[in-house]
């Protein structure tokens, strides 16, 4: 039920859920409920009802939801309640589900039989820039991403992972990174770094703020600290943002090069008579010489 009461949204969809409540044995078909005891029971499908917006409110679930009477608590998939954005349903307004005593079933928010109240609004957003290796042999990945909030949140915060067994940047083992204190940027406010937290960039102590709208956030991965001894032309980052309570869609990005192997390199030279390999004589004979460093 907890997915089910943080799964609200400002956009409006037109679809519709079915629900069951089903007590076994079952011997009879499906009737409409009116509460109490009964071999079967069914919720049919739902009709829009207003909430106080110009378009009806929708509740939908992605598929038939079955809940049996007597068996183990069963996980309730997504279902979503939307209203529009001029609706009623806000973070201030009240907006109550309403299960009838004697339809015999219970309802958890957070897994916690105490709380059930949910929070309203909506997911942060990421969106990745770019990942780039630098070319100094520092090993540091320059990083950027967009993090944005249509709630207009302050306390927004950033989790980086890496892969190197990704092959699409959703499969694969994640890994957590390390990220070069006082590299962090923003285009407003000043994120603080937390190495050791979940989410490493974005801490009480300096949130990613995103009351102004879209905030882009460049940080540096210390990639040969993580991959010492990596040469690889498909590693991943993925990022997920988080408003403290509402999390983003994990977002990857594209398959970029490390390389942190040092080249191995062989030192000769050679004259216009050919090559030699090493360097072998006390002394060289007048002439024009070449050196050659092979990698």
């Amino acid at each position: 039920m907890a997915r089910l009461l943080r799964a609200l949204r400002a956009l409006a969809m037109t679809v519709a859920i079915s629900l069951f409540a089903i007590h076994y044995p079952l011997s009879t078909a499906f009737a409409e409920y009116t509460g109490g005891a009964g071999d079967g029971s069914s919720y049919g499908e739902s009709i829009n009802t207003g909430l106080g917006g110009t378009v009806a409110a929708i509740i939908s679930s992605a598929s038939d939801q079955r809940f049996y009477v007597g068996k183990e608590p069963t996980t309730a998939k997504t279902i979503t309640i939307t209203d529009t954005t001029a609706g009623a349903i806000t973070s201030s307004g009240d907006l109550r589900i309403r299960i009838p005593s004697s339809f015999n079933m219970t309802w958890y928010c957070e897994g916690d039989v105490s709380d059930n109240t949910f929070s309203i609004g909506n997911k942060p957003t990421v969106t990745f820039n770019s990942a780039a290796e630098l070319t100094n042999g520092s090993g540091k990945v320059a990083t950027s991403v967009d993090v944005a909030d249509v709630d207009l949140n302050d306390t927004c915060r950033l989790k980086v992972e890496y892969s190197t067994d990704s092959t699409n940047g959703t499969d694969g083992t994640w890994l957590d990174p390390t990220i070069e204190s006082g590299t962090i940027t923003a285009d407003f406010g000043t994120p603080v770094l937390d190495n050791a937290a979940e989410y490493q960039i974005g801490t009480a102590s300096g949130w990613i703020l995103t009351s102004s709208g879209s905030n882009t956030i460049g940080f540096n991965w210390l990639s040969k600290t993580d991959l010492s001894t990596t040469d690889d032309t498909s590693v991943w980052l993925r990022f997920t943002a988080s408003d403290g309570t509402f999390i983003s869609t994990v977002v990857p990005s594209t398959a970029f090069s490390i390389d942190n192997v040092a080249p191995t390199l062989t030192f000769g030279y050679y004259t216009d008579a050919g090559c030699t390999s090493s360097f072998t004589n006390d002394y060289m004979k007048a002439g024009t010489y070449y050196i050659k460093i092979s990698a």
